[in-house]
């Protein structure tokens, strides 16, 4: 299973080549986020904030 995130514009999220669908604000968000950080630990803390 590849998972590929795009947070370059608009946020896309895709799951074996296949885009996938309505995917909650928040979620987005919160998924964009730690895609940025390049596979750095980010505390509940941090993401609270």
């Amino acid at each position: 299973m590849a998972l590929s995130i795009g947070i370059l514009g608009s946020l896309v999220i895709e799951r074996d080549n296949c885009r996938l669908g309505k995917v909650p604000k928040k979620a987005r968000a919160l998924l964009g986020y730690l895609a940025a950080q390049g596979g750095q630990a980010v505390s509940r803390e941090r993401l609270a904030d």
